[in-house]
Order: structure tokens, then sequence, then C-alpha cells
């Protein structure tokens, strides 16, 4: 089913919406010529597999559509691919190619290629034709990701960026405080920016090592920078071959308007119940507690609710993410400990047994913030790898 798209959108008073994002990115292809008007259009959903750090993660059941804004005409190309059962993170591609996620601890990142795609063995990913969706956490392994992407692009994300080159991880010349030269960057917000990246260049498309491949790469970054110790990103990358300009921007103007903008200096919402820190007086270590016993109970949506807000719409900390893996746990977290630390710091130690029969007895340090709307954690470190 179609829709038309409404022609004039209103100016937002804070962050722009999703759907004016892409009514901007789409206005200036049309400048350019492409004068076709945008649709809201029912796509085909495709579930995915995701390998996580438990277990491999079969794909979901899911809607059999979801509805996307995207250009007249290309929607018949196109279907809907992602890990969630509600289909609300994703990414749109073309209908013959598959797809498959992978989880982690710095992030996630989710996959659509062709039956023909070719590994890139030496930078990881795909060479050739690809799209991806790629979720990058600041407050874990993932900050290199973030540093080195978002410093580049958003002069607000450059203090942070700094203070990771600081930590000495990695080679000092990865962290660049200006566009790749041959990028093609179009800012549609403060904290996005849709860019492209030509053919055989190094870039935003591909910033590993080459030789690069003949396609563009073009696609969208959306830097979120609320919490100043942990911003995150989230990246599209769309590789098509030759004469697939147009389902390219089809492929990004659908994936602007999915995108939930943070808001640049307005404070997270507040939850619309009571906040859970709060119904536990605020104590760290009854909130790291109760958090680490909704895991055991793969409760998503209350260990979710127990993390600072900024934190819980994408990645390891969503209520999605967080019920698929401790649901498929063979043997379900238990609690061993919880001991207060320094300040804002708990220690908890936990075990669980993944679905391949190995078992973690794992240990990690929580750091639970006060904020004007409850008591959450911040952050989670591991300290032995599970």
């Amino acid at each position: 089913m179609l829709v038309a798209a409404c022609a004039s959108i209103p100016a937002s008073a804070q962050s722009p919406t999703g759907g004016e994002l892409a009514q901007a990115y789409w206005a200036e292809r049309s400048a350019a010529g492409d004068r076709a008007p945008l649709l809201n259009a029912e796509v085909p959903v495709v579930g995915c597999p995701l390998e996580s750090m438990a277990d491999d993660v079969p794909p979901p059941k899911t809607p059999a559509t979801v509805r996307v804004l995207v250009p007249q005409g290309s929607a018949g190309a196109l279907a809907f691919f992602t890990t969630s059962p509600d289909a609300r993170l994703g990414v749109l591609g073309p209908k013959a190619w598959s797809c498959h996620g992978q989880s982690g601890s710095d992030g996630d990142v989710l996959y659509v290629v062709p039956p023909d795609a070719v590994l890139d063995r030496v930078n990881g990913g795909y060479a050739g034709p690809m799209v991806s969706r790629r979720f990058a956490d600041g407050g874990t392994s993932g900050r290199f990701e973030v540093a080195r992407v978002a410093g580049r692009l958003f002069p607000q994300a450059r203090r942070f960026a700094e203070r990771v080159r600081a930590e000495g991880m990695d080679d000092a010349g990865d962290y660049v405080f200006s566009p790749w030269p041959r990028d093609r960057l179009q800012r549609l917000a403060g904290s996005v920016v849709a860019y492209s990246t030509p053919g055989g260049a190094q870039g935003l498309g591909r910033p590993g090592k080459g030789p690069y491949g003949p396609e563009t790469t073009s696609g969208v970054v959306m830097f979120d920078g609320r919490s100043a110790d942990e911003p995150s990103l989230v990246e599209l990358a769309v590789r098509m071959g030759d004469g697939d300009d147009r389902l390219a921007a089809a492929i990004t103007t659908g994936f602007l308007a999915r995108l939930n903008v943070p808001a640049a200096s307005a404070p997270p919402p507040a939850p619309a119940a009571p906040p859970a820190g709060a119904a536990l007086g605020g104590e760290p270590a009854a909130i790291v507690r109760s958090f680490y016993e909704a895991l055991g109970r793969a409760d998503g949506r209350s260990a979710s609710g127990l993390v600072v807000p900024e934190r819980r719409a994408s990645g390891p900390y969503s209520p999605e993410a967080i019920s698929r893996f401790y649901a498929s746990l063979a043997e379900p977290l238990r609690v061993v400990s919880i001991r207060p630390l320094d300040g804002s710091e708990v220690e908890a130690r936990y075990r669980y047994r993944k679905g391949s029969g190995a078992v973690c007895d794992g240990a990690a340090v929580a750091t639970v913030s006060r904020t004007a709307g409850g008591t959450f954690i911040a952050r989670i470190k591991p300290l032995n790898g599970c």
C-alpha cells in the first residue's frame, strides 16, 4: 500500500524528526533531477539470524510487513531486514539478498548481502556490494569506532575523541578532526550527516586499508552525545552495483525516516513510570542486584529500565538485546555476590551456561550515576571477558 508523504514539513522546535531528515536528503536529489515523490509504503520483513556472545540466535518471528518512507517506484525492490522480533530496528535492502547480525560488547552490526558476497579479509565486513547498519557503544571497546568516526564529522565529539586517543591503545594517527578529502557530505542536523565515498577512494565508506573497489559507498552517521563520557554512533553504509544509485538512495531515505534523532541540548526524556532506581531508594548495590536478577529472568524490559536512558534505544542494553541473549542460555544467569566498592561502583559476580555448554564464571564492575530522573547504571566493565 502506498500513501503520499506530505510535501511540506514544519520546522522542528528542537531536533528534526527522522521524516524531516529524509525529506531534506531527498530534496537534494530532487534538485539534481530525480523528481519522484516520497511515499509511505508497506514492504516485507525478513528476520535475520544473530551471532551473539552467548550463542547463535535463529531469525525472529516478525510482523509480515512494515511501513517505510521511500521514493515512488522503489518499494517493490526492497525488504526490511531485522534481528528484532518487533522489527523496530533494522535496515532496508534488496529483496533477493540475505542477512545476518553480529552482537558483542562493543555494539552490534546487521549485514545485508547478495548471494555472491565477498568477505573483506583485511578490514572485516564485505568488500563488494552490501548494506550494513552498525551501532557502536562508546562506553565499551566500541569507543574507538565512535572516536575515529565522530571525530571527523562532529565538533561536539572532539573532546571525547581526544580522550580516547590519549589512552594510547592504538595509532594516534587514526584520529583526525576533519572529513576524508574525497567524501561528499550533506549535514542534515547537528548530529546527523549523510555521506558518499566514491569508488576507488578511502573515506567513511571504506576507512580501512586498500585497494578500494569501484563501487560508491553512501550512507548516514548519527552521533548521540547526550552522555559525554559514553556517546554512541549509528551508522548506515550502502554499497550497490553499477546503475543502482537510486536504490541506494531509497535505502538511505528509508533509514533516515526511521531515525530517532537525539536532542542536541534537551535532557533525556523522563520515564513515564517512576524511575526504577528511585523505587529502590537510589542504593547502588540494590540497583545492580536488581539488574542482574532481571538478567537471570531474561527480563530485558526491567533490566534495561535500570540503565541510563540514553543507552537503552539500541545495542547491548536495549530490552530486545538483553532478552534475546539471556533467553538463549542453557543455564540462566545466577547472582553469586554483589559487593559495594568505593563511591558509585559495585562489583557483581555471576554464573551462567551458554547454549554451547561453555560456563561463564563472570565478574564485572558497574558504575551507578544519580540524575534528576533517578539513579541508574551508567556503565558496566567486565573483568574477565564474560
